[in-house]
């Protein structure tokens, strides 16, 4: 019975949200360039004199689901399938639903601060800080006793430092909005966690 249950569920949340990105994607080839910055602006880009002086406070959001090129896309895609099914079968859907997008705003928020701190004020686009608060979810899985066994903690960080460190020191890579995602994905688990939730019970130890 726990095994059919396991093998019975599906990622819903996961798959919808690579849906809209690339269906997202399309309309961008559609509108113009994916690869150009005017593109990506036009559809919601995250540009901070925008989100600061005309207070277009969506381009926080919006950013999360657009993608410069077709090399950008795909390596978020396959992040968010490879971490989404493990963070929604555990979380719910709802909880899941709930860090993705909490992520996805903190790693705006936080590259938008870099952004004033540095006088730099590039378009940002890209599900980065969304996955990257998936990943600081799972540090959950690797430290809930049910879990850890297929959630190793020194796996997680090991993801961690692969994640962040490439982009230290490269101005094409939003290092701050995957820190942001990070941080405010592994806080939004953990209050989860600790407040009458142990994990959904269709991800348990016997599903692993």
């Amino acid at each position: 019975m726990e095994e059919e249950r396991s093998q019975a569920f599906t990622p819903i949340v996961t798959f919808i949200l690579l849906g809209i990105i690339v269906l997202v994607f399309f309309i961008e080839i559609i509108v113009g360039d994916e690869n150009d910055v005017d593109t990506i602006l036009k559809l919601g880009g995250a540009y901070t004199p925008y989100i600061l002086e005309k207070h277009e406070y969506y381009r926080l959001f919006t950013a999360m689901f657009l993608h410069f090129g077709i090399n950008h896309l795909v390596s978020n895609c396959i992040a968010l399938i490879a971490m989404g099914q493990y963070v929604e079968a555990y979380f719910g859907r709802v909880r899941y639903t709930i860090i993705y997008v909490l992520s996805g705003l903190a790693g705006s928020l936080l590259s938008v601060a870099s952004d004033i701190l540095s006088g730099t004020y590039p378009v940002a686009a890209g599900a980065s800080g969304a996955i990257c608060g998936l990943l600081g979810a799972m540090i959950i899985l690797a430290i809930d006793k049910r879990t850890r066994r297929a959630f190793p903690l020194p796996r997680i960080i090991f993801a961690l430092v692969m994640v962040l460190l490439p982009g230290f020191g490269k101005s094409n890579i939003a290092v701050y909005a995957h820190l942001g995602g990070l941080i405010g994905g592994f806080i939004i688990a953990l209050i989860m966690y600790l407040i009458s939730f142990r994990g959904a019970d269709i991800y348990m130890e016997d599903n692993l």
